[in-house]
């Protein structure tokens, strides 16, 4: 039965029920180049970061102490100096600081302090 013959001869065009092959690839391209847009959109907000000089996240801060660590240590077996804290450090406000936290060249020309080394 033809599509004419069911809406009652009125000449009533034939709707296709789905969309013809060239429709669909449009369709097809736009939603792929709308998700590439939006993925890289979301890959460049995630990925921001606000490049400063290395010294400006250097901690520009005079230590209360500055000591180097040259008592004898046991080797075992298990030792990995990779794993070893390094054996000069700040101590801030009565905590151990990092040497790598601090813009030495910074503290050498500001602050009054010198290296004390422990045996």
């Amino acid at each position: 039965m033809l599509e004419n013959d069911r809406a009652g001869g009125r000449g009533v065009k034939n709707i296709p029920f789905f969309m013809n092959q060239r429709g669909f690839a449009n369709i097809t391209l736009l939603i792929i180049a709308v998700a590439v847009v939006v993925g890289i959109g979301v890959y460049f907000v995630l990925n921001r970061q606000t490049e400063s000089p290395p010294s400006a996240r250097l901690l520009r801060i005079c230590p209360d102490a500055w000591y180097e660590d040259r008592m004898p240590m046991v080797i075992g077996p298990g030792y990995k100096p990779e794993k070893q804290l390094p054996r000069e450090y700040f101590i801030v406000d009565g905590s151990r600081r990092e040497i790598t936290e601090f813009d030495l060249n910074w503290i050498i020309g500001n602050c009054a302090i010198e290296k004390q080394i422990v045996y």
